[in-house]
């Protein structure tokens, strides 16, 4: 049985957790758009990570389109050697034709990431 400070430590963890995740969030979606170029194909918001749980949602509204793109995942990070890679292991996404493609070519695999977005993740 823990005793009370494994608990408060275990609470304190978790909270300096999410505010972490809530001092990257906005960092995190500049570090997306600039290295995936997503302003090309729309506006990038409401970007929300929890690195406790290993989730991530966000909205995309796509140029021409009247409705964002409401995307969730859990991932897992992995590090092997000095290199980073993400590997996404569910994803929702809220057009169908888009989690389709998800699901075939993108859950369980090894994205390469930098190092800095490993960071980041954890």
């Amino acid at each position: 049985m823990p005793s009370w400070f494994d608990k408060l430590k275990k609470e304190g963890s978790l909270l300096l957790k999410k505010g972490k995740d809530k001092a990257v969030s906005s960092p995190l979606a500049s570090f997306i758009l600039n290295r995936t170029r997503v302003s090309r194909y729309g506006k990038l918001s409401h970007l929300e990570l929890d690195s406790f749980q290993q989730k991530i949602s966000f909205s995309l509204l796509l140029l021409g389109e009247e409705a964002p793109l409401n995307v969730s995942l859990s991932y897992e990070t992995r590090k092997n050697g000095a290199s980073h890679g993400l590997m996404i292991t569910t994803a929702s996404i809220s057009r169908e034709w888009i989690d389709k493609l998800m699901q075939q070519y993108v859950i369980h695999k090894i994205i390469p990431i930098p190092k800095e977005l490993y960071t980041l993740l954890n």
